[in-house]
């Protein structure tokens, strides 16, 4: 197909940008709402197009340079071009577009939650070729290697430390701990420690944990606040980790179980327990489908699972163990939207809504939402 010109609408979940032609949903990158560009076919996919940006005719007030050479080769940031209100301003439509088109859900606006664009990454994985360190090319295993000044997103500690590595062929995760030491996978039976507010978490490099430094507190304080436990309350975290959600919804004395598919989370979830002398929660190694509504019961539900979301059969679970608010947290708008629309057809209703923006730059957004009947 030949090169034709679009107008850019919106932005689509996964760092795309949506025009139309011919009738045709049209994607592609690099570009921003309101822009006209011009367009090359990459793919047709029956109802859509995915196309690559070849000129720019009209550009949008919103654009800046991006503050990295190695933008947009890299492909791990989507959103460089433009400055960081706006961003968040995509993301915010994002995630109302898919309420909307994936779980007919309208007339909620999300509380956007933010802190710093840059160097917010406790923890970040780079490719090593013999020569250097760097990150494969969007769809590719092209090296992009890191600029010189480093990467943007990590902590500066990272960057040095990769700086000081010697590459080899092979791929490597860097972790800053709470006390700003940096630990690799080359020793992936370290022991991180990690400090939130009053709690200390230990973890390993590959254990899950929430990467942005700047806003754990506030995930926390947020899940605190939506679960809005009472005296004698008691809750349940589907995708526990080491703990993270669950002991610090335990620290006023709830009773609560965490539970996760990973053994190695769930031995440090039980270590940080003993750590942080909570005595209240209980840590099992269980797939969320494998819940039972008589054995799990809780007053609140707490889940955050991976971006497949919750399967069918854990939905049904919670909806059979009827607890009386739900928290979901998602890093992904498609599935949040599909879930939260199945909680609604059981009886539960929308009652906050926010947007976390865990992963400035890219193409990442999280969600937390709290129902109740």
């Amino acid at each position: 197909m030949k090169q034709f010109r679009i107008t850019v609408e919106k932005a689509a979940f996964g760092g795309s940008f949506i025009g139309f032609h011919d009738g045709k949903a049209v994607f592609t990158t690099g570009v921003l709402p309101g822009e006209e560009v011009i367009v090359e076919p990459l793919s047709d996919k029956g109802d859509y197009l995915t196309c690559k940006t070849v000129d720019l005719i009209k550009t949008s007030p919103h654009r800046i340079t991006p503050p990295c050479p190695a933008w947009p080769q890299c492909g791990g940031c989507s959103y460089l071009h433009t400055d960081y209100e706006t961003e968040l301003e995509l993301k915010k439509n994002i995630l109302i577009d898919s309420l909307r088109r994936t779980g007919g859900i309208r007339g909620h606006i999300p509380d956007i939650k933010s802190g710093e664009r840059f160097h917010y990454r406790s923890h970040a994985t780079v490719k090593s070729s013999h020569e250097t360190f760097g990150f494969f090319a969007e769809g590719s295993n092209r090296l992009i290697p890191l600029p010189d000044k480093g990467c943007l997103l990590p902590d500066r500690a990272i960057n040095d430390a990769i700086s000081l590595e010697i590459p080899s062929n092979d791929e490597v995760r860097f972790a800053v701990d709470g006390a700003g030491a940096v630990h690799t996978s080359k020793n992936p039976e370290d022991i991180l420690l990690e400090r939130e507010g009053s709690l200390r978490f230990h973890r390993k490099i590959w254990n899950f944990y929430q990467a942005n430094r700047f806003l754990r507190s506030e995930m926390l304080n947020l899940a605190e606040e939506y679960a809005g436990l009472k005296k004698d309350e008691t809750f349940l975290d589907i995708g526990c980790g080491v703990g993270f959600f669950t002991l610090h919804l335990a620290q006023n004395g709830n009773r609560g179980t965490g539970i996760d598919i990973e053994r190695s989370s769930i031995e440090l979830a039980r270590k940080n327990a003993r750590l942080n002398t909570i005595d209240t929660v209980t840590f099992k190694k269980l797939d969320a489908s494998r819940l039972h509504p008589q054995g799990d019961s809780a007053d609140v539900v707490l889940a955050d699972p991976p971006r497949a979301g919750l399967d069918k059969k854990t939905r049904k679970t919670i909806l059979a163990i009827a607890p009386k608010r739900i928290v979901y947290v998602s890093c992904n708008p498609a599935t949040f939207a599909r879930d939260l629309a199945e909680f609604r057809k059981g009886g539960y209703e929308i009652q906050r809504l926010s947007l976390l923006d865990m992963f400035p730059a890219t193409r990442h957004l999280e969600a937390a939402a709290l129902l109740s009947r």
